[in-house]
């Protein structure tokens, strides 16, 4: 217990027993000791008698029967209350739910759709085509060849046909027939002389049109056939293939 307490219990005492009026110089020197000292807050100042406070000497009169820890007990039970009722143990934090993420099936998901295969490319015109050299059979004269150019990318397989005794076709003209057995390949026969040997042929990006390029070959010779067979990645039908002969040269 410090001195200022003993010090107010003790002029509390004497103010309640002693005489109700004092000596002015008293009370001069009492003022200047309360002013020097002010007084700290008790919290437990309202279960005390003070002589200067007749409203809380009255309320320190009325509560001096009760134990001081049930008054204790009393003050922490409301003090737990008032917590209670403002929220201050209630935890009321809210649990954010977690996002959920769209199922493909659902009317609001995004599903990047899938990459489609490249497509093969397609046979270009402007793309440098292989050149396939057939040796033709020749029953007379001189070995014949031609140099094929496949502008159609279709071309799988070429060969030389047997050609028959003479000349069967007209001069100029290319005959187109099937061969049996093979519905994708197609055989062309055309007639020349034994001097008849360089042939080009170009086949067109249709597949169809082609041009027969021979040298030019004058001589008294019985003329002979060319027979060449063509065979392609699908069925062709002889009737459409359409060939065109030119003779270079004089």
């Amino acid at each position: 217990m410090n001195a200022q307490h003993d010090l107010d219990r003790r002029l509390a005492a004497a103010l309640l027993d002693g005489p109700s009026r004092a000596p002015e110089r008293s009370i001069d020197l009492a003022l200047a000791h309360a002013r020097e000292h002010p007084r700290r807050r008790d919290p437990l100042a309202v279960l005390r008698k003070d002589p200067m406070n007749a409203q809380s000497s009255r309320f320190a009169t009325a509560l001096q029967p009760l134990p001081l820890l049930a008054v204790v007990a009393v003050a922490l039970a409301a003090a737990l209350g008032a917590a209670t009722a403002g929220g201050f143990l209630d935890d009321r934090s809210g649990v954010v739910p977690p996002v959920a993420t769209p199922s493909p099936t659902s009317p609001h998901a995004s599903v990047s759709p899938a990459p489609s295969p490249a497509p093969s490319p397609a046979p270009s015109a402007t793309a440098t085509p292989a050149v396939i050299s057939v040796d033709l059979i020749e029953n007379v004269g001189a070995d014949a060849t031609v140099d094929i150019t496949d502008l159609s990318g279709r071309l799988v397989r070429a060969g030389s046909g047997i050609p028959g005794d003479g000349a069967s076709v007209p001069d100029g003209t290319v005959a187109a027939t099937g061969l049996a057995g093979s519905p994708a390949t197609v055989v062309l026969t055309w007639s020349g002389s034994p001097c008849d040997t360089t042939h080009q042929l170009t086949i067109n990006p249709d597949g169809l049109g082609m041009v027969l390029q021979r040298p030019a070959c004058q001589g008294d010779a019985i003329g002979v056939d060319h027979v060449l067979q063509l065979t392609f990645d699908r069925p062709v039908d002889p009737a459409a293939v359409d060939v065109t002969i030119q003779t270079v040269g004089n």
